[in-house]
């Protein structure tokens, strides 16, 4: 029987952008001037985001795709941009704003909602570049109108890729750099990040990366790591004395609180580097 999983990626993903029958949605700047000066004042800034934003922003953060840093400064809110014959998002090259449709509001939107929001970072970030190489005029320039298609498809990809690690969480590797196997143990500190649970020490022979069976959308975890190597002084990676503990076998362990770097925003895994230099 072939695995579901991949249908699910792709009904997640035809979800996210759908736009209900009908007319083409207006660009955003054919709406009326006094519609979107009253979205405009419905966007915050990153310390007045409005709880379904915050949550949208935390869970792209948890994620690795964005940093806080790149959320301050972009205001975003939500307005009723669809029953302007809108789009369901957009973001202004201008001023750093993002709005976003209001029923990605409702909590059953909640992944459709995140994902949405990445793909408009994606041009906020695209429109940061331009602006960089080209100066403050761009926006208002023919090679922006020229940029949208390409901006638009890579945005598009973006999006996608991102509503994938919404839904699945990412791979997380370990990458042991020592001349000895290591057994180490992994859980994630966020409740309900982790799509398996991580049960038992995991074997990672010397100088080899594994890949995990678990995966997380979340870059918080909990770490216990020792060498196998009985020979000499054994290593271990463990949490201060009034840290958590674990039963695992047994034996109690002390475990240590990490947070995992993955090296792109959209793909990849979350990744452990064990070191014993």
């Amino acid at each position: 029987m072939k695995s579901l999983f991949p249908l699910l990626i792709w009904l997640l993903i035809a979800t996210q952008f759908a736009i209900s029958a009908g007319a083409q949605p207006l660009p955003s700047r054919d709406i009326a001037q006094d519609i979107l000066e009253g979205c405009d004042a419905q966007a915050f800034d990153f310390d007045d985001y409005d709880l379904a934003v915050k949550s949208a922003t935390t869970t792209l953060m948890n994620l690795g795709v964005f940093s806080e840093a790149e959320f301050r400064g972009v205001k975003i809110g939500f307005c009723h941009l669809r029953a302007a014959n809108g789009p369901v998002a957009t973001t202004s090259c201008v001023d750093d704003t993002i709005l976003l449709d209001e029923k990605y509001r409702d909590d059953d939107q909640r992944l459709v909602r995140a994902a949405t929001l990445a793909h408009e970072m994606k041009h906020h970030l695209q429109h940061a570049q331009q602006r960089k190489m080209y100066g403050p005029g761009y926006c208002n320039s023919e090679h922006y109108e020229k940029d949208k298609t390409w901006m638009e498809t890579d945005a598009d990809k973006f999006g996608d890729d991102v509503a994938a690690l919404l839904f699945a969480g990412r791979p997380v590797e370990i990458r042991n750099t020592c001349e000895q196997a290591l057994s180490v143990y992994l859980e994630t500190v966020t409740p309900g990040a982790s799509i398996q649970s991580f049960f038992d020490l995991l074997e990672i022979p010397a100088l080899s990366n594994a890949i995990t069976p678990h995966r997380s959308t979340s870059k918080y975890f909990r770490v216990y790591a020792r060498s196998d190597d009985d020979k000499g002084e054994r290593l271990d990676w463990n949490g201060a004395v009034d840290s958590e503990t674990r039963d695992i076998g047994g034996k109690t362990y002390r475990l240590k609180n990490i947070t995992m770097a993955n090296a792109a925003r959209s793909i990849g895994p979350f990744v452990l580097r064990l070191t014993c230099r």
